[in-house]
C-alpha cells in the first residue's frame, strides 16, 4: 500500500461516525465485540466490519482471551490524528450518550459480579 493509498484509508477510517464512536468508547477501556454491540446498539456484523477496517488501519488493536477478542487503540502514527479529531468533538451528543451507556454497563457488570459472589459465598 503506498503513503497516499494508506492516508486516504485512514482519512476514510475516521470520516465515519460509527467508527469515530467506537474509538471513542475504545479509549475509556478495552471492550469485546459484543460489549461494542450492546452499548452501540448495533449488530455483529456491523461492528465487525468497523472494527476490520480500523485495525486495517492501524487505529485499533485487539488480543484473544479464550474464543473473545478484545479491542483497544493501538499505539501508532494513527492514532494522533483520531486523537485531534476527539479533542474537538468530545463534547458531541453521541458521544456523551455513548459513554453514559459504557457506564451503564460498568454497573451491570458490578452487579452481576457481585450477586454471583453472594451466590457462591452463600
Amino acid at each position: 500500500m503506498t503513503e497516499l493509498n494508506a492516508a486516504t484509508r485512514l482519512l476514510k477510517a475516521l470520516g465515519d461516525e460509527t467508527r469515530m464512536r467506537i474509538l471513542n468508547l475504545l479509549a475509556e477501556e478495552e471492550l469485546s465485540g459484543t460489549d461494542l454491540m450492546e452499548i452501540l446498539n448495533m449488530g455483529q456484523s456491523r461492528i465487525s466490519t468497523h472494527l476490520a477496517l480500523l485495525k486495517e488501519v492501524g487505529l485499533v488493536q485487539d488480543r484473544r482471551a479464550g474464543r473473545r477478542s478484545f479491542f483497544s487503540i493501538a499505539s501508532s502514527d494513527a492514532t494522533r490524528l483520531w486523537e485531534q479529531a476527539r479533542s474537538e468533538s468530545s463534547d458531541a451528543p453521541e458521544f456523551v450518550a455513548d459513554l453514559a451507556g459504557l457506564e451503564a454497563q460498568r454497573q451491570r457488570r458490578k452487579q452481576e459480579s457481585r450477586a454471583y459472589f453472594d451466590r457462591v459465598a452463600a
